[in-house]
């Protein structure tokens, strides 16, 4: 990552806006565990969060795009200017790049305690190695759940879209909803699940602002 010559940040080409909010929130999370494992833990989530969105970049500027990324709080995002149409397949290759570059390079990550990011036993062992399989693989594989705002939210709007036209959109928006709150109050009814359903609310919070846009 370099500085342009405005004083942006770049990678790759890419320009790169980090908010404070993403700052505050890696910040929170060494935070909560002040030591070896939880420093790693931000620093994984911080370069993982960069990896996944150039993920994104990259297939968008094959695809003749040009892509800027943005990083917040607990998300990041990548825009696009398409120079030309891009096809359903296109887009879902789109959509796919970023958790397929998290999970890929997570993976690579953990080969030094583990051969393969199932081995659940031997990565276990290793707080750091728990770190990084955590910010990588886990959180690239979760980004594949077909719910919106997630990446396999918008791959199942654009596999839906030849039959739905302009309203897949919403119509995953809707079903991701109504599949959140259910999640919401089983977890709520789980102990061992309970923790899920902050994550579950900051996930229904922007679906519900994703229909109310949309109308």
């Amino acid at each position: 990552m370099v500085a342009t010559a405005e004083g942006r940040l770049a990678l790759f080409g890419f320009p790169v806006r980090a908010t404070s909010g993403f700052w505050f929130f890696l910040l929170i999370v060494f935070g909560l565990d002040p030591g070896p494992e939880g420093l790693v833990l931000a620093i994984s989530l911080a370069v993982f969060t960069m990896v996944h969105e150039l993920g994104h970049a990259l297939v968008a500027r094959r695809l003749g795009a040009e892509a800027s990324i943005s990083l917040g709080f607990m998300v990041g995002y990548t825009s696009f200017q398409p120079g030309r149409p891009i096809s359903t397949p296109g887009r879902m290759a789109l959509s796919a790049a970023g958790p397929a570059t998290h999970i890929a390079v997570g993976w690579i990550c953990l080969l030094p305690w583990a051969a393969h990011p199932l081995d659940v036993d031997a990565i276990s062992a290793s707080g750091i190695a728990t770190a990084v399989w955590w910010a990588g693989v886990v959180i690239g594989a979760a980004n594949l759940i077909p719910l919106w705002p997630l990446d396999g939210g918008h791959l199942l709007s654009h596999a839906v879209g030849p039959l739905l036209g302009p309203a897949a959109v919403r119509a995953v928006i809707g079903l991701s909803a109504m599949l959140t709150t259910a999640g919401i109050i089983w977890a709520a009814r789980s102990p061992e699940w309970r923790s899920l359903v902050v994550v579950g609310a900051l996930l229904l919070w922007s679906q519900v602002s994703a229909l109310q846009f949309s109308r």
